[in-house]
């Protein structure tokens, strides 16, 4: 009997150690497959470039996903043009990398939209298609056109050569708000090139035809402040003359692309990325914000005159 009771006993601890095995397998197997997600496409931050590295938000059933994929191989294999728009339903393959983010394995699209989302999305790329072209301006890239370009959007007036030039296909525009059943914010985002940025309002009418109601800009600093976590963006978020700072900078920094080559564009874009490296470097490490204020007033004051310089 004691013999009988031992071999069940090991029995029992060697079942028990398979069912962890087969646990740990099925995680480890989960982990290097993904997961499947559904959703449609509320915006996609990637630029105007072809190559590099893209990033896309989901809206899906558990709520926004960003996930980063490798350009020009994504929207390549759709055959249906609807499926590199904003609304479009993709199902994707995704697993996490080493540092936490969401990459893209695989996705797939047949077509289908969002109906409100595509909707409101393509009647502001046709309201700004139809103002430039209205003013005798062509959407789409054009290496002899120079900057700025300032047309009346709706209520308010705007620099549009930038997105003439690399904000055309209307990728740079995103999803932003659903107020209700007949309204949609969509927001003209840092790809458009609109300085101040954006919003668009969109309403759908009695025939179900989508039309911009209103233009306004937002008045906040070029970034979010949502997500400020520096010292510095968070000095800048509570100052009203900084926040103004770093607007003026950004509108003239986007200013001069506009007036560029896509070369000469390309080349200004890596010598920002340095230069506010270095910015935020020196600013975040003074020991007060008196010092942090006079520092990101120095930087911001001197780049918007460099930016300005470059218009001229």
């Amino acid at each position: 009997m004691q013999c009988s009771c031992a071999a069940t006993s090991v029995a029992s601890a060697t079942l028990k150690w398979l069912c962890l095995l087969l646990f740990a397998l099925i995680m480890i197997s989960s982990t290097l497959s993904g997961r499947e997600l559904k959703g449609a496409v509320y915006w996609d931050h990637s630029g105007p470039s072809g190559r590099g590295v893209g990033q896309v938000a989901l809206s899906t059933r558990n709520g926004s996903v960003v996930i980063h994929y490798q350009k020009g191989e994504v929207i390549a294999k759709f055959s249906d043009r609807t499926c590199g728009e904003l609304g479009a339903i993709w199902t994707v393959q995704t697993k996490r990398s080493p540092s936490g983010t969401n990459e893209l394995v695989s996705v797939k699209c047949d077509g289908g939209v969002d109906a409100t989302v595509h909707g409101a999305w393509l009647a502001v790329r046709e309201f700004l298609r139809v103002t430039a072209e209205s003013a005798g301006y062509k959407v789409g890239y054009d290496p002899n056109r120079r900057g700025p370009i300032r047309l009346r959007l709706g209520q308010v007036e705007n620099d549009i050569s930038g997105y003439l030039n690399f904000g055309s296909t209307g990728m740079c525009l995103e999803m932003k708000k659903q107020v209700d059943q007949r309204t949609v914010l969509i927001h003209g985002s840092a790809d458009c090139y609109f300085w101040p940025a954006l919003d668009f309002t969109v309403e759908r009418d009695a025939s179900s035809v989508w039309r911009v109601a209103s233009v306004t800009e937002v008045t906040e600093p070029s970034f979010d402040c949502t997500k400020a976590k520096t010292p510095t963006e968070i000095l800048i978020c509570g100052s009203n003359s900084l926040a103004a700072l770093d607007k003026a900078m950004a509108l003239a920094y986007f200013g001069a692309l506009g007036r560029l080559s896509k070369e000469e564009a390309d080349r200004l874009r890596r010598e920002q990325l340095i230069w506010h490296g270095q910015y935020v470097r020196e600013c975040d490490a003074v020991t007060s914000d008196a010092l942090r204020k006079t520092c990101v007033m120095r930087y911001l004051t001197v780049r918007t005159q460099q930016m300005n310089a470059l218009q001229n």
